[in-house]
């Protein structure tokens, strides 16, 4: 699984997210909020999920570069576990993320 940033074929805005999930890339424009995905189909719930993340992580942490580099990379608070795999898994698997920005926002050790 990965994000990546490819230019968003409706408004043709430069960011614009996509997730590799289960093997089908699905892209997020946060310009025009143009959703899509190569055979229409996604798990709404994951990417439900991975949207309010992916905000979170990126106003804690700043920068998208950072916010893609932290969901991307397993993180010891996690027991290992990538962030982004367990966005894609469960409502828990985000909420332990989210856990986890929470304490990097307000400056608890991580």
């Amino acid at each position: 699984m990965s994000l990546i940033d490819p230019e968003c074929p409706e408004c043709g805005h430069c960011s614009i997210d996509a997730l590799i999930l289960q093997g089908e890339r699905v892209c997020l424009c946060q310009a025009c909020g143009f959703q899509t995905s190569e055979s229409g189909r996604f798990d709404r719930d994951a990417l439900a999920r991975l949207t309010r993340v992916w905000v979170s992580a990126s106003r804690t942490l700043g920068r998208p570069e950072k916010a893609r580099r932290f969901l991307e990379a397993p993180h010891p608070l996690l027991n290992q576990a990538i962030s982004l795999a367990l966005i894609c898994e469960s409502e828990a698997g985000a909420d332990r993320v989210l856990a986890l920005l929470g304490r990097i926002q307000y400056g608890i050790p991580v």
